[in-house]
């Protein structure tokens, strides 16, 4: 069998070198994004609205990294537009840029359309959305000033495109707007070598899809002992798997794509 070429995938798959801003770094699959992108050689600035579980994430990645001063967390409300934007500064001040920025935080609530109300709609896209767009500006101010391109990622849904169980109306539309954020800052800053892709999950085991499952008793057939035949791969996703797609996205291998909203559900949207 030929040998495998550790320093040709590190040049295709490394981020040795890289900035890489995480939000919604202490849980799911922020917290999956993180331990992988540390594993390929970045330096981490993470943020969460949960300063304990930051501090706990930011703590288990040292003993994974070979530098604690690799990662650091700032706990940050990114619908706060004063708050994204001293976490960006103190990111630039600690690193000197930012290179890529993983946009992984968002809420899932799962509400039917008459029993919502304005204020949950508002919130929803307050994070979802707007926290999205403020992160995503501020990341390009930073990418901006030395001229030397990025990566931005955002962890959308398969909800933005499709509605799979009740509820969704407020967390999908806010997903779908995600999407089109993505696209239309892929085409307006491609000459500046930034590329701006999304990530849409299907269904995957997180804390936060079994709190939603227990708080809204949804019956969708995503529990570990239901049906799963709706599953073309006969399973849900694991965060990890989600990662891997978010690695890809900001590594040198997807160096011409821009613009995409790549589906990670082991092809649910196909059934």
């Amino acid at each position: 069998m030929p040998e495998v070429n550790d320093y040709r995938l590190r040049k295709v798959f490394g981020l040795a070198g890289k900035t890489a801003v995480i939000t919604g770094a202490s849980s799911g699959i922020g917290t999956a994004v993180a331990s992988l992108f540390l594993a390929a050689g970045a330096r981490l600035a993470l943020t969460a609205t949960t300063p304990k579980k930051l501090e706990a994430t930011v703590a288990r990645l040292h003993t994974e990294g070979k530098q604690t001063e690799d990662v650091f967390g700032v706990p940050t409300d990114i619908s706060q537009e004063s708050q994204v934007i001293a976490f960006f500064d103190q990111v630039a001040t600690r690193y000197g840029r930012v290179d890529i920025l993983v946009n992984c935080a968002g809420i899932f609530p799962v509400v039917p359309f008459f029993q919502s109300s304005v204020e949950l709609w508002d919130r929803v896209h307050e994070i979802n959305t707007r926290g999205t767009y403020l992160c995503i500006r501020e990341a390009l101010r930073k990418m901006l000033i030395d001229d030397q391109g990025g990566a931005i990622v955002a962890v959308s849904s398969l909800a933005a495109k499709r509605s799979m169980i009740f509820g969704h109306a407020h967390y999908g539309s806010s997903k779908a707007g995600v999407n089109m954020l993505v696209r239309t800052v892929a085409l307006e800053y491609a000459d500046k070598n930034i590329r701006a892709n999304a990530v849409m999950p299907g269904t995957i085991r997180t804390a936060g899809l079994t709190a939603a499952i227990e708080e809204h008793k949804i019956s969708s057939n995503i529990g570990p002992t239901k049906d799963l035949s709706r599953f073309p791969m006969g399973r849900i996703g694991h965060a990890d798997e989600v990662a891997s797609a978010c690695l890809f996205l900001a590594s040198p291998a997807a160096s011409f794509i821009t613009g995409e909203c790549l589906v990670v559900d082991g092809g649910l949207s196909l059934s």
